[in-house]
């Protein structure tokens, strides 16, 4: 098992380019043999073996699937409880039956940070937690990380995927 830390110079970059990056770091994973077994923030666990030939679908595909939900998710997020919204987004991922592969992911996430630039206020953690739920059977199986920092505000995010430390976590599991 080997383990990849990608460059700090992506870590810095602002967030179009970075997830641009992202995806040829992918792409290069796999021309290598290597396989994403685990990502942890920006390190990545890579192990050896066959890649998975992974065909995403388009960004635009992906952008059209986020616009239609988007105002659904929305008017869940705002009018019923945490609880109630993350379990049917979860329930409508996991009807989706569509589980990306590392690019896939990467590309949806994209697409949906573009969607949240777009939205009313400020772009919003649990806003873009939600439709990745909603949209990936994979991201609906996953563990949800919810953080709080006494005094000012609190954010949510996949178990691995951001390195933030908190003077609170709660972890909420899939059901």
């Amino acid at each position: 098992m080997k383990t990849v830390r990608i460059p700090v110079a992506l870590e810095g970059m602002n967030l179009r380019r970075r997830i641009a990056e992202e995806e040829d770091v992918l792409r290069g994973f796999a021309r290598d043999g290597m396989r994403v077994k685990e990502r942890q923030g920006f390190t990545w666990v890579l192990e050896p073996g066959p890649s998975e030939r992974e065909h995403p679908r388009s960004f635009r595909s992906e952008l059209a699937r986020v616009v239609r939900i988007v105002r659904d998710v929305e008017r869940r997020r705002l009018g019923e409880s945490p609880e109630a919204t993350v379990r049917a987004m979860r329930e409508r991922g996991r009807r989706s039956g569509v589980t990306r592969g590392p690019l896939g992911r990467a590309r949806l996430r994209r697409a949906i940070r573009w969607v949240d630039a777009l939205m009313r206020g400020r772009p919003n953690c649990y806003r873009r937690t939600l439709l990745e739920l909603a949209l990936d059977a994979g991201a609906a199986r996953e563990t949800l990380l919810l953080g709080l920092d006494v005094g000012k505000t609190g954010h949510i995010a996949f178990r691995g995927l951001e390195e933030r430390t908190f003077d609170v976590v709660y972890e909420l599991g899939p059901d």
